[in-house]
């Protein structure tokens, strides 16, 4: 693109194709500022969890992003973790109920100092925040203000300096153990 007049068609095809296998890249746009510049937006996708599966006892891992799309090539060291049993389809995306669970993790992965691994089955999501606490949850019926009580216990439990072993927020009322 260097030393080439501006006023000539833009290089759509040419730009969109050296982006083109990057995953990570959700949307390209190009435009001129004249006199003598062209403008490339990109807009990179925002990794919310990683997915791993456990088929045939093997462990493949790829990120996904807020959309449900499942792709690689991006750090997942500090993403929280949902384990599944179906095999990963890179470039495709993810069910409703493992998407509702990857961001249900995300939103709680401040309350743990270590990445939260969370497990799926049917609309119950078991998240283990440490190795002595489970947090169940069932993805389809969580009240809007679901995040509080769970911090609140969390709090109180750092306070008192007794943790739950099992907290169960399937109820109206969290049950803990």
């Amino acid at each position: 693109l260097l030393n080439r007049p501006i006023y000539y068609p833009l290089p759509r095809s040419d730009i969109f194709s050296r982006y083109k296998p990057f995953p990570e890249i959700r949307s390209i746009s190009l435009h001129r500022r004249l006199p003598s510049t062209l403008v490339l937006d990109i807009e990179v996708r925002r990794p919310l969890g990683l997915l791993t599966s456990q088929v045939l006892g093997a462990h493949t891992s790829a990120v996904v992003d807020e959309t449900g799309l499942v792709f690689n090539g991006v750090d997942s060291s500090a993403l929280p973790q949902l384990i599944i049993s179906d095999s990963i389809n890179l470039g495709g995306s993810i069910s409703s109920n493992q998407l509702k669970a990857i961001k249900i993790l995300n939103s709680i992965s401040h309350l743990s100092s270590s990445r939260l691994t969370g497990q799926l089955s049917d609309s119950t999501l078991t998240v283990t925040m440490s190795p002595l606490t489970t947090v169940l949850l069932d993805v389809n019926r969580l009240p809007d203000d679901w995040p509080a009580p769970l911090q609140s216990i969390f709090t109180r439990s750092k306070i008192d300096g007794k943790f739950s072993r099992k907290i169960d927020m399937r109820f109206s009322h969290p049950y803990e153990e």
